[in-house]
């Protein structure tokens, strides 16, 4: 989950064989697609794999309905693991640190017990020098709240494995 063009659609698509529609635009997914993740190798007996969803968008009021956000938070009701995704964004009063606190609220005021999943952070995008230059100063800041904050790219597969990794462990696999 997470903001509009955080790369979420293009993450699936980087780890599994789903194909959403990959566009620069907000709100280019509209309906959450599947993508299985298999990490190892089945063939030899040691593969795990599982389900990742790629949801639309959030935005601040997503809990209210906005952005069709309680469709969307339907969607995560269904999950046993959160993956949030946050990267650097050139607008006033964004931030990787903010837009997971602002998405941490809707997910709180949905009502559900989303608030407390277990989760995962990434930093995406990691191919875009501004977003490299600007994780160490958000690492930091995530870690001041007990929160491991991984770096990705989905273009360039950097950090991938790890993330999968982080998020099998949360699942239990």
């Amino acid at each position: 989950l997470g903001y509009p063009n955080v790369g979420k659609s293009t993450l699936i698509s980087a780890v599994s064989r789903a194909r959403p529609k990959v566009a620069d635009y907000p709100f280019t997914t509209l309906e959450p697609h599947l993508g299985v993740v298999t990490l190892g190798d089945p063939r030899r007996g040691h593969g795990r794999t599982f389900v990742l969803a790629d949801i639309p968008g959030l935005i601040p009021g997503a809990s209210e309905g906005l952005g069709l956000g309680i469709r969307f938070l339907r969607h995560l009701e269904r999950t046993r693991v959160l993956l949030h995704l946050v990267t650097l964004v050139d607008e006033e009063g964004r931030s990787p640190l903010a837009d997971y606190r602002a998405l941490r609220k809707e997910l709180a005021a949905f009502g559900s017990d989303l608030a407390r999943f277990p989760e995962v952070v990434a930093m995406t995008k990691a191919d875009l020098p501004d977003v490299r230059a600007a994780y160490p100063a958000a690492k930091t800041e995530f870690e001041a709240l007990g929160i491991d904050l991984h770096l990705v790219s989905a273009a360039t597969h950097e950090g991938l494995d790890a993330l999968l990794q982080a998020v099998a462990e949360k699942l239990g696999i």
